[in-house]
């Protein structure tokens, strides 16, 4: 997504409940203020290294592999 010619990122966090959307910045500092921080569960991403760091089970996102 852009805003203002910066692109920003569109983080997810969801259970059989609930969904939570946070807007941000793709770098360390946003992801940790976010839901991440703390997250133990499986992380589904794109890749993005820094993103290996949270939960304890990765799955990669089938839109971003096709």
């Amino acid at each position: 997504m852009r805003s203002a010619k910066a692109s920003l990122w569109v983080h997810v966090c969801c259970t059989a409940a609930l969904t939570l959307l946070r807007v941000g910045r793709r770098d360390k500092a946003t992801i940790e203020a976010g839901p991440l921080g703390t997250y133990t569960g499986t992380v589904v991403n794109d890749r993005l290294p820094v993103y290996f760091n949270y939960g304890t089970s990765h799955v990669l996102c089938n839109a971003h592999i096709l």
